[in-house]
Parts: structure tokens; sequence; C-alpha cells
């Protein structure tokens, strides 16, 4: 299972041409914890067209996103997203001045997993249900000795940041969590 991690992310944009704009942003990550940098694809997206990029960073990176939307003209968000071998984490970035740019990317079907352990306060395993919801779709299943896995899957626009929310229910408790999560793209 992919785990969701904070990394610090510092961010230079620059734009490398007036007259067909891209923007070059250039950072870091490192672990939340330890400090330490990770290795793993970096991919930046634009939200509103779906323009994107992708390289292999050693902890920091360089990445160039080639786009027709001019910062002078439009606001719009750029999403960095970074995928490890066994963690992701993301930051978003709102440009430019004047008007919202306009959403142009349709939303894609994905298939979105997830997975935890159910116990109660003494640390004993739970047997339940566990549900998650994201916009207008829904997915339930049981779980037996605490250990749950549940999959969904959504239409979402890719880069977009979407709140899944999961309500877990056994005989003994109730309980309700959320988790943001980039569109996948």
């Amino acid at each position: 299972m992919k785990k969701n991690f904070l990394f610090i992310l510092l961010i230079f944009l620059f734009l490398l041409s007036f007259s067909d704009p891209s923007y070059k942003i250039s950072g870091y990550f490192l672990e939340f914890f330890f400090g330490e940098e990770l290795s793993g694809n970096v991919s930046g997206i634009v939200v509103e067209t779906g323009e994107k990029n992708t390289t292999f960073s050693e902890g920091d990176f360089e990445i160039i996103l080639n786009s027709n939307l001019n910062y002078l003209e439009n606001k719009f968000r750029i999403v960095i997203f970074v995928n490890t071998s066994n963690k992701t984490g993301f930051s978003q970035l709102e440009l430019g001045y004047g008007e919202k740019a306009s959403q142009t990317q349709s939303c894609v079907n994905r298939k979105y997993y997830f997975e935890g352990l159910a116990v109660d306060e003494r640390g004993k395993p739970l047997n339940g249900r566990i549900s998650v919801f994201v916009e207008n779709e829904k997915n339930s299943t049981d779980f037996y000795g605490g250990e749950w896995s549940i999959e969904i899957s959504a239409c979402l626009i890719p880069g977009e940041i979407y709140n899944f929310k999961f309500l877990l229910e056994s005989d003994k408790a109730k309980g309700f969590f959320s988790i943001n999560q980039v569109g996948k793209f």
C-alpha cells in the first residue's frame, strides 16, 4: 500500500517564455519525520488543462510544464505529485492574475485503493464494515480481524484534489475519517 506522507517542498517558479508560456518548477522533497531525501517520480499537472510532465528525482527536482495558459491573463493551478516506492505526497500552487481559467479536462474513471487497521481503545482488532465516499460514488465492504481494504472507482479530474470520506462501523464502535487525494493522472 502506498502511504500518504507529508513532504517538504521548496518551489521556485520561472516563466521561460512570454510567447509560449512554459513554467519551470524546481524544488526538493524530504521525508517528513526524519528529513532524509527521497527518490521517486515527480509529476506536475496544470489542473485546468491537463498539461503534464514527469521526471525522476533523487530528492531535488526540476520539471518544465508547457502550457497554453498565460499567468498574466488567467489564474490556474499546478499540482506537484511525488511518488516514491511506498509513499506519496502532493502540493498545489495557484498562479496568475485575472479571470480563473476554465476547466477543459474531462474526468477519468480510475480505481483508488485504501487499506488500514481498525482496533478498539484497548488495541483489540474489530470486525465490521468500512465505507468510502467520494463525489457521487460509494463502496462498502465487511472486514474481519481488524484489517480492512477497500477499492472505489470514480470519475475524477486528473490533478484535482478530492476528499475521500470513510465510515467505519462495528458492533462496538463507529468512526469517521477523511483523506485528501489527488485525482490520478
